[in-house]
């Protein structure tokens, strides 16, 4: 008997805390959103819709601010791109495909969005490429253990990349 009462604690604290979890990402959505970051706002709620996926005013308030967020979260992505911040602009891309799957998930993606996987595809090779080339200027100056862990990173950003 002691075990059941355990298991009933622990479905209770777990459905408590989901819908507090989802309450607070809610208020920190409408806090994102007064501050005009849509972005942020738009993220917010779709964690709140993963945890409770049954509010209206959550749905409503996301499909309010996805457009604008999924804008804002481009605009980021393709700055860093811009700039030729690879590893940061495929942080960026990654984080809008998560973004844009969550917004599909809520039934809120009402609009046309870009092929973000081949950007992520991209900025994985071009990422891959700076830190190649990284290794080779440290090979070439002798600086062997920094060119090992620039070939790594290389890697890391794309399995099987070679020039």
């Amino acid at each position: 008997m002691r075990w059941m009462r355990y298991l009933l604690m622990m479905v209770f604290a777990t459905l408590f805390f989901s819908g507090c979890a989802a309450k607070q990402a809610y208020k920190r959505g409408v806090a994102w959103e007064a501050q005009g970051q849509m972005y942020e706002a738009a993220k917010q709620y779709v964690f709140s819709l993963d945890k409770k996926s049954n509010n209206p005013e959550v749905l409503a308030a996301l499909k309010r601010v996805a457009e604008a967020g999924y804008e804002e979260g481009l605009t980021l992505a393709s700055t860093a791109q811009n700039n030729e911040d690879f590893p940061k602009a495929l942080s960026y891309y990654r984080d809008l495909k998560n973004f844009t799957n969550g917004l599909s998930r809520h039934n809120a993606l009402s609009f046309e969005i870009i092929d973000i996987d081949s950007y992520i595809n991209d900025m994985k090779i071009a990422a891959a490429r700076e830190r190649y080339e990284k290794g080779k200027s440290a090979m070439a100056s002798g600086k062997y253990k920094s060119a090992i862990d620039h070939f790594k990173a290389a890697l890391k950003f794309k399995k099987g990349f070679m020039d």
